[in-house]
């Protein structure tokens, strides 16, 4: 049995029972193991688009074949994505017959 975080606590109790057992043996050993987190922030980035018309604006026409004016600045939302490992403490609890 592997446990991380909050759930040592539980493990250990879980552990001591089955330690009082008869015909059972119970070893315990301590390690440290990568947690992957996945971070997703949403972050809003300024573009700027120089043109070629009047007063910063220009005209750009559409897939569908039609003409639109673009502002010379223009905010955008992306998401930036990246995966962070963490080490984290864990006890291993191995239950064995005697």
């Amino acid at each position: 049995m592997r446990a991380t975080g909050r759930a040592i606590q539980k493990a250990l109790q879980i552990a001591v029972s089955l330690q009082q057992e008869e015909g059972l043996r119970v070893r315990f050993e301590t390690a440290s193991v990568g947690a992957v987190d996945d971070v997703v922030e949403k972050a809003s980035v300024r573009k700027e688009v120089k043109g070629t018309g009047e007063e910063g604006k220009e005209d750009v026409e559409a897939e569908d074949g039609n003409a639109m004016d673009v502002d010379g600045d223009k905010e955008e939302d992306i998401e930036i994505e990246e995966s962070r490992v963490r080490r984290v403490s864990c006890l291993i609890i191995f239950v064995g017959l005697k």
